[in-house]
């Protein structure tokens, strides 16, 4: 089952990178405006990739579940996972600013919550990966 997960793993990462990439482009003005269907379909291959990591997760944690949520790296990891899964949400409430504008057009307030979002997203999954490498 630890394969599965970190081929989930790796595969979500990939589709992320691709993400950001395209992402920072828009920011840079290199796009114009990012195709709608393709980052939704992306969105959804990320919040797949999240869910299975989560079942995958379930499946391997259950038969040690209470030593491990006894641990505060374990408790910590969770924490991360939750901050994923709530900013996952945001994102999708949010994406659609790319579709209809170039990122010049968008207001400080709008360009702050993006660049939030993408920061605690990066920053929850480094945590949840590291936390999780020091559990196991």
């Amino acid at each position: 089952m630890l394969t599965v997960h970190l081929t989930i793993l790796s595969l979500t990462v990939l589709v992320i990178i691709f993400t950001d990439i395209n992402g920072l482009l828009w920011v840079l003005g290199k796009k114009e405006r990012l195709p709608r269907n393709l980052f939704t379909w992306l969105h959804r291959l990320v919040w797949m990739g999240l869910l299975g990591m989560i079942v995958t997760g379930v499946y391997m944690a259950l038969p040690y579940l209470k030593p491990l949520a006894m641990q505060t790296l374990f408790q910590g990891k969770m924490f991360f996972v939750l901050i994923l899964l709530i900013n996952a949400f945001l994102i999708g409430k949010h994406m659609s600013l790319a579709f209809e504008n170039s990122f010049s057009e968008l207001s400080k307030k709008e360009k702050i919550k993006l660049f939030l979002s993408g920061a605690i997203s990066t920053g929850s999954w480094i945590c949840a990966f590291t936390l999780a490498k020091i559990l196991f």
